[in-house]
């Protein structure tokens, strides 16, 4: 069928073939970095296949990672891999949840736990890391405006690129929540787990 046509595909493979998504029982899958390497390169393989222009590619922390390093080596000839072009006139904007925690702000917890901290290898990780920090301040400054989710992340864009953000909340609706006037000895906090 042709390109944009929905498929639906049905993988048998042995990085599906477990219970977790990350590991189980508290540990890490031991194959976990082959398998989000295999991941990124697997989606971006098949993405000329089922859509003509993808319109975003969205890499979303440390297990895509990967993504735009494939597609600026093996992927580059393909059309939606020569990076964004904008024309004059045209308005850029990126809405920022955070520059890459594991390139700028974690650096060292991401080597520590991948067990690279005191390796050998510490010195390769943070040259490849470095790259990558200089690699998306030149794609940050092809960027017309940059927005963050909150002050904190403005503060890791003014950090990180040497811009100021405005800051627009993520949606919620608070309408939905009733405020309490007696107060218990405890708060909730709901939000994403970033391993």
């Amino acid at each position: 069928s042709d390109p944009g046509t929905p498929r639906v595909y049905c993988v048998e493979h042995p990085y599906f073939d477990r219970a977790g998504l990350y590991g189980e029982a508290g540990q890490d899958y031991g194959d976990n970095l082959q398998r989000w390497s295999f991941f990124c390169r697997a989606a971006l393989e098949v993405l000329p296949r089922v859509t003509r222009s993808p319109c975003v590619l969205h890499c979303h922390d440390w297990h895509t990672a990967l993504a735009p390093v494939y597609i600026r080596t093996y992927h580059r000839d393909l059309p939606f891999a020569k990076g964004v072009r904008t024309t004059a006139g045209q308005y850029h904007l990126c809405y920022c949840y955070t520059p890459m925690r594991y390139a700028w702000a974690m650096e060292g917890e991401y080597l520590r736990d991948f067990g690279l901290a005191g390796s050998p290898l510490a010195w390769l990780a943070r040259r490849e890391l470095a790259k990558l920090r200089a690699w998306d301040c030149a794609a940050a400054g092809r960027v017309t405006d940059i927005v963050a989710i909150s002050r904190h992340v403005a503060g890791r864009v003014l950090e990180a690129y040497g811009r100021e953000s405005p800051v627009i909340y993520p949606p919620v609706d608070v309408e939905a929540f009733t405020l309490r006037a007696d107060k218990e000895p405890f708060y909730v906090v709901v939000g994403r787990l970033v391993p």
